[in-house]
């Protein structure tokens, strides 16, 4: 059974006290104790104790409700508490990029697309620019051919414009490879011509 991640579920356990959220960004669980004072008069401890479970990448908090286990992340939880609910379709992206930062101030709501876009321009993670060439595992050329290519690159350049890709084609049949990873060579998609 798929698990419910429903940050707005697990937030009325805020409300009402069984959760805190400090200013930090961390989720406490309050538990109490009750004791007998001398004089025979109860007297009630609150305690606290983290409430965050380190699972995978991002901290999850978790919370029986209905006799059901409820997750929720907790990066999601905190955008919640201080900035309101999440809209629909939108993502909370780390702007440090450290995700079990849940600073107030590291969390920001944003699509999707946003999210990755950040990840690659900004935090450097996934395709980059130094993936590029034979630092690429993808890579089916090595800088040698590259080099042989980018030779008949103004040919190429001059024949594209009357639509005709004959060179492209016999290209890509010599080294092996498609008529798209020569145009992108040509393009420099994936070698930057200045660097060779």
């Amino acid at each position: 059974m798929k698990p419910l991640l429903k940050e707005s579920i697990i937030y009325q356990a805020v409300e009402s006290g069984e959760l805190i959220i400090d200013k930090n960004g961390c989720v406490w669980r309050t538990s109490f104790k009750v004791g007998l004072k001398t004089g025979g008069t109860t007297i009630v401890k609150i305690q606290k104790r983290r409430a965050e479970h380190d699972i995978g990448p991002y901290l999850q908090i978790r919370k029986m409700v209905n006799w059901e286990r409820t997750y929720c992340s907790a990066h999601r939880l905190v955008y919640h508490h201080f900035f309101g609910p999440i809209p629909d379709g939108m993502v909370i992206n780390h702007k440090n990029g450290k995700k079990k930062d849940n600073r107030p101030e590291n969390l920001e709501v944003v699509t999707h697309s946003e999210n990755v876009l950040h990840a690659v321009h900004v935090l450097k993670v996934g395709r980059t620019a130094h993936q590029m060439g034979e630092k690429n595992h993808a890579s089916k050329l090595t800088e040698a051919i590259v080099i042989e290519i980018l030779k008949h690159r103004a040919v190429i350049l001059e024949e594209i414009k009357t639509r005709h890709g004959k060179n492209i084609s016999k290209l890509a049949t010599k080294y092996g490879v498609s008529y798209g990873t020569i145009w992108n060579v040509i393009k420099g998609h994936r070698w930057n011509p200045e660097a060779l």
